[in-house]
This record gives C-alpha cells, structure tokens and sequence, in this order.
C-alpha cells in the first residue's frame, strides 16, 4: 500500500487534478506556505488550497487545474476530458485514449484545492501526458 499524502509531501513528484473554488474559501485561513515561484499554500486535515498563477508542471509535480468555467464547458459539450475515464482509487485505471485537458490561462491567480487522497504517484499517469 502507498504511503499517504499529507503536507510534508504532497509536492514529491504527484499527479493531481485540483478543482478551482473561488477566494471565500480561503478568506478565513491562515497561510501555510509560500513557494518561491509565488504560490501560496493553506493546508487543511482533509487537502491543500493552492493559490497560483501557473498550473500544468509545477517543480517535479504535474497539477491539473479543473477550473470553474471548464465545468460549464463540460455540461455544455464544449470541452473533451478522458481524465474522467480514469479510476483513481488506490489504482489507476485508464482506457487507452490519451486525456485531452484545456490549458488554463497562467496570466491570472487561481485557487484550486485538492484533497490529500486527490494526489497520486506520477509514475502512475506518465504514459497519459499530453506533451507538446
């Protein structure tokens, strides 16, 4: 069985799609961690809010951003995510399909949060990455 992720190391060369909340989640926490590249950290028992303006590779860490607005695209057949295909309990399981993610705009800060059960070897997901 895996170890656990949990604050000490989240950051360890995971896979995981964050879902984007809006400020009024974070408002009354207190900052836990601030990166050098900028984003900011508020861990909480159950996961990790994590303010950004960059998403996709982050350090050795691959992190998906599934946005608000991509939500709507979805229930709107706007926007293709295979990565819904995959089981992501203890094994992942995937079809054979690669996953076709919208790349979110990196110009402005995002809030994502993520639980640390959401976090999953990157070994795992590498033959599913998209590269450009």
């Amino acid at each position: 069985m895996e170890k656990p992720y949990n604050k000490h190391n989240f950051h360890k060369n995971t896979f995981c799609i964050f879902k984007e909340v809006t400020f009024q989640a974070i408002e009354n926490l207190k900052l836990s961690y601030k990166s050098k590249s900028g984003s900011s950290y508020y861990f909480t028992d159950k996961g990790v809010f994590r303010v950004s303006n960059h998403w996709g590779r982050a350090a050795n860490c691959r992190w998906r951003l599934e946005s608000i607005s991509m939500s709507i695209s979805k229930i709107n057949n706007n926007v293709t995510l295979s990565l819904s295909k995959c089981n992501f309990n203890n094994q992942v399981e995937c079809n054979s399909e690669p996953a076709k993610v919208l790349k979110i705009n990196n110009s402005k800060e995002r809030i994502g949060y993520a639980n640390w059960t959401d976090f999953i070897p990157i070994m795992k997901m590498k033959s599913y990455f998209i590269s450009k």
